[in-house]
């Protein structure tokens, strides 16, 4: 029968810990801190040799946004946005370790296989302190981890005590990549850009049926299956002295995984435990700051995954056991025992505020309700706003992360709302946006002020459109004049947006219900092939309008 997994759970003691919380396995990837509910031990560096069988599917980084190097003219605009980085692959399959000779011990590991997200470029920065009002560039997102579907099966000649390795077994990851950094800002009036949304993990699927005999001590372990999130990236800084002024805000890191282990190998390891799963949220974006103005808000932790493990291997660990020695006191270091098995489902911890709002950590948000209204004002560089609802109850705080996590760029006043209400932690926030009808142009404006005397704009002496508010005409979204073509995806009926992969290879479209339903359709299915014309935003952000099936 499957034995019953017992989660292991504790406080991280260091701030590199808490805002970190791997432990290194050399430039592949790491292990997560295992502590009981009392106790943190300390963190051990894994060791895995040359791998029998290498697969790492890891997508590249997203390019940088360039930087506003212009001075004495307010011509050139913001700080360019970083590139989002690509999803990585999907790696695994079926594997028959079968060594020439299978009784030799080998120094490498049998097998290390996963998949990486390519890493959100970082924000442009927006450099001269010239008058203008441009923010520093946002961040770009990472990229999300690959599924990793892998089993391995022995060879004819598996000896009765297993392969012999020194060096950690099998190895099995799949990362999110993280969030670029927001670009940095030092005009008068505007502000930091915002990091990039962290990458989520894809989830794991791993069949062994290898025995395995490890004898490299505490740092050898049997089997290690990790999905981690990526970093929500930070915000940027504003360095102008202007009280008006705010740090772009952090975003949220990316969900772990979901794992699931079948092992019917026998284990025995010399002090390394014997199997380890560990799905970990990624930790939010600390926010930006700002010298004399508002910080931005802290990224929520990401959500960790599910952990389904059934073992019907025998699993024997010796006695070179880990070395507790979280504190600096101790003349030397207590031996503490190992575990057989340990599973990790943990949420990432929220950036910090710094004088903003501190994000969350990753938690169950409870669902209180659904409801329906109009935006009363969203603040795109600070990140947040709030929604006037239709039953008359206090106005909903929504946040940066629940907009792009919809798809939007940001919320004009006046947008029809449908929407999820959470609870964390005693406080209630609008979620799982849809947008009610033709979505609006958005402009990025804050709060609202009291009245004052019109501005230059127009032809005058700031950019911007024919009216008085500079910066505020002129539409947000465009035509590019190009059409193009591609295959669905995905796309959430429910959320009402989705993706088209071009074929042309340029980065997905982004695709909106409206636009689906003004081409007489009533949603898309992965793998639609449609024609279409291209539409840009003013942060280059290309969406799919005039949609047409197409017929290969």
């Amino acid at each position: 029968m499957p034995i019953e997994i017992t989660v292991f759970k504790g406080p991280a003691t260091t701030m590199s810990q808490r805002r970190k919380p791997w432990l290194s396995a050399a430039s592949l990837g790491a292990i997560a801190i295992v502590a009981t509910a009392n106790e943190a031990r300390a963190q051990v560096v894994v060791n895995y040799g040359n791998p029998a069988y290498l697969e790492g599917q890891h997508g590249a980084d997203g390019a940088a946004g360039k930087d506003n190097r212009q001075n004495n003219t307010c011509g050139t605009g913001p700080g360019g946005n970083g590139a989002t980085g690509p999803t990585a692959n999907n790696g695994g399959n079926a594997l028959t370790y079968a060594p020439a000779n299978a009784t030799a011990t080998r120094s490498g590991s049998i097998a290390i296989i996963g998949s990486r997200g390519g890493a959100g470029g970082h924000g442009g920065n927006d450099i001269y302190d010239d008058g203008c009002v441009y923010s520093g560039g946002n961040g770009g997102n990472g990229g999300n981890g690959g599924v990793v579907n892998l089993t391995i099966n022995p060879g004819a000649n598996q000896p009765a005590g297993g392969y012999t390795t020194s060096s950690t077994g099998i190895l099995v990851y799949t990362y999110g990549g993280n969030g670029g950094t927001g670009g940095n800002t030092r005009r008068k009036t505007f502000s930091g850009g915002n990091g990039g949304l962290g990458g989520n993990a894809g989830f794991i699927s791993f069949a062994n049926n290898v025995s395995l005999n490890i004898t490299g001590g505490s740092t050898a372990f049997g089997i290690v299956a990790q999905s981690g999130g990526g970093l929500g990236g930070e915000g940027g800084f504003a360095d102008n002295g202007n009280k008006n002024s705010s740090g772009g805000s952090g975003l949220p890191g990316g969900n772990g995984g979901d794992i699931y282990i079948n092992n019917t190998g026998a284990i025995r390891t010399n002090g390394g435990m014997g199997i380890v799963a560990q799905s970990i949220g990624g930790f939010g974006g600390n926010a930006g700051t700002s010298v004399n103005g508002y910080g931005g808000g802290g990224g929520y932790g990401g959500n960790a995954g599910l952990i389904g493990l059934a073992n019907y291997g025998a699993i024997t660990v010796g006695s070179a056991a880990v070395r507790d020695c979280e504190s600096s006191g101790l003349s030397g270091c207590n031996p503490v025992s190992i575990a057989a098995i340990a599973a990790q489902s943990v949420g990432g911890g929220g950036g910090g505020g710094f004088g903003g709002g501190g994000g969350r950590g990753g938690m169950p948000a409870q669902v209180v309700g659904e409801g329906k209204g109009v935006v009363k004002f969203f603040n795109g560089q600070k990140g947040f706003g709030f929604i006037v609802r239709d039953d008359g109850g206090e106005d909903v705080f929504v946040h940066i992360s629940a907009v792009e996590q919809a798809g939007l760029t940001g919320l004009a006043e006046g947008q029809q709302l449908g929407f999820t209400l959470v609870d964390r932690g005693g406080k209630v926030s609008a979620t799982d946006l849809v947008i009610d009808g033709e979505p609006l142009p958005v402009t990025d404006r804050g709060p609202p002020r009291e009245p004052r005397e019109p501005r230059a704009g127009g032809f005058g002496a700031a950019p911007g459109g024919f009216g008085g508010g500079a910066e505020r005409g002129g539409p947000q979204r465009q035509l590019t004049g190009e059409r193009s073509s591609g295959t669905v995806k995905f796309f959430n009926a429910m959320k009402g947006f989705g993706f088209i992969q071009r074929d042309d290879g340029q980065p997905d479209a982004f695709v909106h219900i409206s636009a689906v339903e003004r081409a007489g359709m009533a949603a898309l299915n992965e793998g639609d092939r449609l024609d279409f014309e291209l539409e840009v935003d003013r942060r280059g952000k290309y969406a799919a309008v005039n949609l047409q099936t197409k017929a290969d």
